[in-house]
């Protein structure tokens, strides 16, 4: 088998991402005590999605998006807007992995905690492509 993207490493992009292209930090794992506004990356599904000639892997993810309780939603609405155009760039990936698809998959839901924070989940998917299939 053929040497597939470690998924950590792929978290650690998407977090970068958000981390340098936002105003909120992004966690895999939200420390105790973490006060709003912040992202949280969730590894949903990682599913074959080969083609013809190449050996790829779908990475599906939700990217949770948690704003201070406030009256309005505007605050939430502009932390999705900003996760959306910070993903406008492909991540960068190492040879010889290939990066086939980075889709916005746009807003799953939006509702508000028991908290009043407001919860925004945004889903991703992105394909990489690991290998050349040789015949």
């Amino acid at each position: 088998m053929y040497k597939q993207y470690d998924v950590v490493n792929l978290v650690n992009k998407i977090q970068g991402i958000i981390n340098n292209g936002t105003t909120i930090t992004a966690y895999d794992v939200v420390p105790k005590d973490t006060v709003a506004p912040f992202a949280v990356i969730e590894l949903v599904k990682i599913s074959p999605a080969d083609t013809k000639n190449w050996y790829v892997k779908q990475y599906d993810f939700y990217i949770h998006v948690i704003a201070a309780g406030k009256q309005s939603s505007v605050p939430i609405y502009r932390y999705i807007k900003e996760i959306e155009e910070a993903f406008t760039d492909d991540i960068a990936l190492p040879e010889p992995y290939q990066l086939v698809a980075q889709i916005d998959n746009g807003l799953q839901t939006l509702y508000t905690e028991e908290t009043g924070e407001k919860h925004a989940v945004l889903p991703f998917t992105f394909k990489i492509a690991y290998d050349l299939k040789v015949k």
